[in-house]
């Protein structure tokens, strides 16, 4: 195999079916977008990995259902795909932070006095965090199980996954969404 395929070779072999000309593109792209991305982002070696296969995936996807007709450098294409797959994966994981650090200051009390100095007076604070403990309460183990580990512990994704023994950090994330959006519904209830 030529050390550099080119778009319309790759193009072709993707298209028919092959899937050998994947095991090429890893070879010869992964550690130029690797060490890339890892050198101008602030990721690990696993989450560039994980990313470099996103790319490579959707690269291949796009390229069966024809979405990419033409491309100059595939490689510089791949690359340009896991940085941009990087910017949406940080921009939520910077969402999430904030928003779990917002839930433990108020349900732990680490900012209760600022919190107590707003326009909210101390009986309306005590009665929304007690709201917010009961309706944690009310959520089934599981739900508990993985804000506990995601909120107190700060545990990834992935290690709640091995943690509780599902498969996939896609489906904690999932399931932790909705059991933020559950426990957010019931404290609303209790608060009335």
């Amino acid at each position: 195999m030529a050390k550099h395929l080119e778009f319309d070779i790759i193009q072709k072999r993707l298209r028919s079916g092959d899937n050998q000309v994947l095991k090429f593109i890893f070879e010869d792209f992964q550690d130029y977008c690797i060490s890339k991305l890892k050198m101008q982002t602030s990721c690990g070696d696993e989450m560039a990995m994980d990313i470099f296969v996103d790319a490579v995936l959707n690269f291949r996807d796009k390229i069966v259902t024809g979405k990419i007709k033409e491309i100059s450098n595939p490689k510089a294409y791949i690359y340009v795909t896991c940085y941009n797959m990087y910017l949406v994966h940080y921009t939520k994981q910077k969402q999430q932070r904030e928003q779990e650090n917002d839930v433990v200051n108020f349900l732990y009390g680490s900012e209760q006095e600022d919190f107590l100095q707003s326009s909210i007076n101390q009986s309306e604070a005590e009665r929304l965090q007690t709201c917010s403990k009961k309706a944690f309460e009310q959520l089934g183990d599981t739900c508990k199980e993985i804000l506990r580990l995601s909120i107190v512990n700060r545990l990834s994704m992935k290690e709640i996954a091995r943690e509780i023994g599902y498969a996939s950090a896609d489906v904690i994330r999932t399931k932790k969404m909705r059991c933020m959006k559950k426990w957010s519904t019931l404290v609303n209830k209790l608060t009335g």
